[in-house]
């Protein structure tokens, strides 16, 4: 397996297709800290429902808005809106009925057994990602910013927390003010 950047040889994956998925899935292998894990698994403890995949791209986000421009950001996210209606238009839609939720679970058991097996092999990495985020890490990297994904997450926490500190004070302000006891 070709790696694209030797100095995270083993650390990042290549793209992976499962058997009945046309798009790929992109991994990377990432050892937090434990400070900056307890951090996360604190944050899915208060976010709930959410995991600890779902805490580390929000990071990732939040932090690679920062080498972005809004119209590019803007851009980004027109192109999203337009590859869906494509797929819907191209592919055609689905009716969400029983039989849908049954199949769509039994699905999901199957890939997650997929992944698991992938991962014990040493073929897919610990954390999973969409193509965008994938590629930052791998931008963050070949700038010398950063030395691995470890290092792009970890470099990615502050940014979430001081955004996380932004919407608690957002919220506090909205909550009406507290009336005296009488």
């Amino acid at each position: 397996m070709t790696r694209e950047h030797p100095a995270a040889d083993g650390l990042i994956f290549p793209p992976m297709h499962f058997d009945e998925d046309r798009r790929p899935t992109w991994s990377v292998k990432v050892d937090l800290p434990s400070e900056i894990e307890a951090e996360i698994h604190r944050y899915v403890e208060e976010d709930d429902p959410t995991s600890w995949t779902v805490v580390i791209h929000g990071a990732l986000y939040i932090y690679r808005w920062q080498f972005r421009t809004k119209e590019e950001l803007d851009a980004e996210l027109c192109e999203a809106i337009e590859a869906g209606m494509r797929s819907a238009d191209e592919e055609g839609t689905i009716e969400v009925t029983p039989q849908f939720w049954d199949d769509l679970v039994q699905r999901g058991e199957r890939r997650i057994e997929q992944i698991h097996a992938l991962q014990a092999q040493g073929a897919l990495g610990n954390l999973l990602l969409p193509k965008e985020l994938y590629a930052f890490i791998l931008e963050r990297i070949a700038s010398g910013a950063c030395q691995t994904p470890t290092d792009v997450v970890c470099a990615a926490m502050p940014h979430l927390r001081r955004e996380r500190a932004r919407e608690r004070q957002a919220q506090e302000r909205q909550r009406p003010p507290k009336l005296p006891d009488v």
